[in-house]
């Protein structure tokens, strides 16, 4: 079954799983979505996924969301060599360590800055 990536170019997320994929020259459809224009929230896209956020995959009638998510079970399903995610669970338990600290904090950062940004820009 075709394995489908519904993304938007511009979200960084988006473009990890775009990056794995044509990396490792798995075969994928893409499918870009604009959230410019929300087209996360047409029926087609809520259909297969109801949480109407980028990245997420669909395949075999299965959808993911979350590109952490997306990117493991990509490495599992291709059987990635180690070096894209590693069996160790020792390592696995560090790998995820570093990715909850990057989310909550390299990435909640980022959005604080483009709120303040935002908000100065409609008060000036």
């Amino acid at each position: 079954m075709v394995l489908r990536l519904y993304f938007d170019i511009m979200s960084q997320p988006s473009r990890a799983v775009l990056l794995l994929l044509q990396t490792n020259s798995i075969p994928f459809e893409p499918m870009p979505i604009d959230l410019s224009k929300g087209e996360q929230r047409n029926r087609e896209c809520l259909d297969v996924n109801p949480f109407g956020k980028v990245p997420f995959i669909y395949q075999d009638d299965f959808s993911l969301t979350e590109s952490v998510a997306i990117l493991q079970y990509l490495c599992h399903y291709f059987h990635l060599p180690d070096h894209w995610f590693p069996d160790d669970f020792r390592i696995i338990a560090r790998i995820n360590e570093f990715m909850s600290w990057q989310h909550f904090n390299l990435r909640r950062s980022r959005l604080m800055v483009s709120i303040e940004s935002f908000t100065t820009t409609l008060t000036q």
